[in-house]
């Protein structure tokens, strides 16, 4: 069979069965036809490099062609009650950093709900502020336990981030610690970075909240993850019937 038959029955065949098409970056983000409902996603992650960590994943997610792809982290809150102002910020930092319009072909939507209860996560609302971060075996939370004196961006906070519970909605979507001693990913991949998920304000001048491409992966693991069906028109079938008998023809000779 010569070459060029050859090539047209190959792209006929894959112009049918890949149905998404995607932007070759560190994050593939199918481009779907048609609107994907929303789906819970629900699991643990171990980490650290002896597994000695243990995250809650848990977020919603579905795709619109009109809005692209729509994150929503529901956390139930317990404990003190922070207030409406710290609530209020912790829902709108967070989502000005996690969501994005053209970092990748198509735009990713986060929206933080505080719920009474039915939420994707539970966190535990500790008085006041951790203590003083020169006292490096103090307990100065976690995914699940927030403090309540978290009241504004970039202040000291006992933490080495300025927005803690922004870094923490990073493990709920199942992003690793990228700092040294924290839960990181156990091939020991990423595990002294800057950014948030990273060293933060250990790191460069600028750095501290910033985000790599790949702390998006779980949005592009749920999309690889749908099935489309679609029915194609006659004309497809006729051209998925060449294709197919093209490969057969290939195979015989």
């Amino acid at each position: 069979m010569g070459s060029k038959l050859r090539l047209a029955c190959l792209c006929a065949l894959n112009a049918v069965l890949l149905i998404p098409t995607y932007s070759y970056a560190v994050v593939l983000l199918p481009q779907f036809s048609i609107d994907i409902p929303t789906q819970t996603i629900s699991t643990t992650v171990l980490a650290g490099l002896n597994n000695e960590f243990l995250m809650t994943v848990g977020y919603d997610i579905g795709f619109t062609q009109k809005d692209g792809y729509n994150v929503t982290e529901k956390i139930q809150l317990t404990g003190v009650d922070p207030g409406p102002a710290v609530k209020d910020l912790w829902k709108s930092s967070t989502e000005t950093i996690w969501s994005t319009r053209d970092r990748f072909n198509a735009p990713i939507n986060v929206n933080v709900q505080f719920v009474g209860q039915g939420g994707n996560i539970t966190v535990a609302v500790l008085p006041d502020l951790p203590p003083s971060i020169s006292k490096p075996d103090a307990f100065r939370g976690n995914e699940l336990a927030w403090f309540a004196g978290w009241s504004a961006v970039g202040t000291p906070n006992g933490t080495g981030s300025p927005a803690p519970w922004v870094h923490e909605v990073g493990h709920m979507f199942g992003n690793y610690d990228e700092y040294p001693g924290g839960g990181v990913n156990p091939n020991n991949s990423h595990g002294n970075e800057p950014g948030l998920m990273g060293v933060s304000l250990g790191g460069p001048t600028g750095t501290a909240l910033s985000l790599f491409d790949r702390q998006y992966q779980f949005v592009a693991d749920w999309a690889m993850g749908q099935t489309v069906a679609t029915a194609p028109e006659p004309a497809t079938f006729l051209l998925l019937a060449s294709g197919v008998g093209g490969l057969l023809l290939l195979r015989r000779q």
